[in-house]
């Protein structure tokens, strides 16, 4: 008989980095909205008031991760933060988000006076995409880009327009990509970046425009959903914009509960000719089990040994998992989106401390939740 003693069963896993590397180089603002918070991940500090607006769940499904509009009176407030506004001497300006229109018609994002001046992008109408950019001191320096398709199924999409004139400084670029494709594009002579003024009194808002809440006009207001709102002072590569628009939902999380019975109580008689059952299970990112898969490559288990007399963490998985995951003297069973791998204890003899890691088989199918679990067999 040998005594079996748990020291630790799993660590947490921390999911997508939010901004990965370069991708936040001149970000203005940026609002993923997890847990419902409207503070700038940016950490430039354009916090925001939420008005009627409500959390929801974001194009994964996860939970109060982005906002929901009702079209009629709900916005984000985030104030005239003059650190929002276009300059005149800025060589290009851009903007990005996650939308789901529930409503054919209004503004997903805005920074616009009570005149219109200023930039906005949204619903133009009957669920096309548009961007817009207007001088303060000449109206006639304005000008619009709309998506010919409808967006109207219902369906998560990755928005970015930019106003670029870097690449030529006689006139100016504005590009409406959708789901990381160029969905539409114009160019006008001059004005951009050339010292006009684009400051405004208005408020950045989200959902609607200073002067849609001033004036009550109902189709101001963007109806449906938002998430991940960014704000940069630069325009972004086709291969930056393509990045943006993945989606990045993870599969389902791998689980690991350790051994069954817990060993966390003390001490575990395990008679030798018996098998140490360890669980894990498959859950969706509300935490429900998932039992309708179909896993083609289970977990990949390691198994290193530590003792007085050993080198520490030597790999023994081939030695005591006989056809290495098989089931000659070990078992691997899935069913119902849980899986029980049975430890033959016959196979671990020497005294020492076993450390047993599970991984994925296939990242693509599922990911898993660092499952790590100790014993002791003790001389």
């Amino acid at each position: 008989m040998r005594h079996i003693l748990i020291a630790l069963l799993c660590a947490g896993l921390t999911g997508l980095l939010p901004c990965q590397a370069g991708i936040s180089d001149g970000l203005i603002a940026y609002y993923p909205f997890d847990d419902g918070s409207t503070i700038d991940a940016s950490g430039n500090g354009h916090d925001a008031l939420v008005v009627h607006a409500q959390p929801s769940p974001d194009r994964c499904g996860q939970t109060n991760q982005a906002y929901w509009f009702d079209g009629a009176d709900d916005f984000i407030d985030f104030g005239n933060d003059l650190g929002l506004n276009i300059s005149g001497t800025d060589a290009a300006w851009s903007v990005a988000a996650w939308v789901r229109a529930d409503q054919s018609k209004g503004f997903v994002v805005a920074k616009n006076d009570l005149l219109a001046h200023g930039w906005n992008f949204g619903m133009l109408d009957s669920f096309r995409f548009h961007g817009r950019l207007e001088e303060i001191t000449d109206t006639t320096n304005s000008f619009n880009v709309a998506t010919e398709e409808s967006f109207d199924d219902g369906a998560w999409h990755h928005v970015y327009v930019e106003w670029d004139s870097a690449a030529e400084s006689e006139s100016t670029a504005i590009r409406l990509y959708v789901d990381g494709a160029m969905a539409s594009s114009s160019r006008v002579a001059g004005f951009f970046g050339t010292g006009a003024d684009y400051n405004n009194a208005g408020g950045l808002i989200i959902g609607a425009t200073d002067l849609g809440i001033s004036a009550g006009a109902q189709d101001a207001f963007f109806g449906g959903a938002v998430d991940e709102v960014r704000i940069y002072n630069r325009a972004l590569s086709d291969l930056e914009i393509q990045r943006l628009a993945e989606p990045g939902c993870p599969g389902p999380t791998l689980i690991c509960f350790g051994f069954e019975p817990p060993l966390d109580h003390g001490p575990l008689i395990v008679k030798r000719d018996r098998a140490l059952p360890l669980k894990a299970q498959l859950l969706d990112a509300e935490g429900f089990p998932v039992t309708d898969v179909d896993i083609g490559l289970p977990p990949v288990v390691q198994i290193l040994f530590s003792s007085e007399t050993s080198a520490k963490g030597m790999d023994i998985s081939r030695s005591v998992l006989p056809g290495l995951f098989g089931t000659s003297g070990n078992q691997f069973r899935f069913r119902r989106g849980l899986w029980r791998f049975n430890l033959r204890m016959w196979n671990f003899t020497a005294p020492g401390t076993y450390t047993i890691t599970m991984a994925s088989g296939d990242e693509s199918e599922y990911v898993v939740d660092s499952c790590v679990a100790q014993f002791v067999v003790e001389p």
